[in-house]
């Protein structure tokens, strides 16, 4: 049993809770936009970045010293720094450390 005014203290208390609600609701989807645009900036910053580092790449074979042309394929070690090799160089090398296989992209060119 509700005693007088209860109902419109209950409904009324309803309400406040739903506008709490939607006003964090939409603090938080404000939020999340606001986060995206700042990962978004920083996409497009590093978007920018790569293009002007894959310009700038090239491989050249620790072994041989020769460029390894764009389009053929780079074997680089895991382990070592900065340590590639060319297809025919790897055939012969026996490498001690695991090695990862990809072609070189066609943007880049040796100096």
């Amino acid at each position: 049993i509700l005693k007088d005014g209860a109902v419109e203290k209950i409904v009324e208390l309803a309400d406040k809770t739903e506008k709490k609600k939607i006003t964090e609701e939409n603090e938080d989807e404000d939020e999340e936009l606001e986060n995206e645009d700042i990962i978004m900036e920083d996409v497009g910053q590093d978007e920018e970045e790569e293009e002007e580092e894959v310009e700038e790449e090239w491989w050249i074979c620790d072994i041989c010293k020769r460029a390894i042309p764009p389009g053929k394929i780079h074997y680089d070690c895991k382990i070592c720094p900065n340590f590639s090799m060319c297809k025919k160089c790897y055939t012969k090398e026996n490498h001690p450390h695991p090695i990862t296989k990809e072609k070189v992209p066609l943007t880049c060119k040796a100096p």
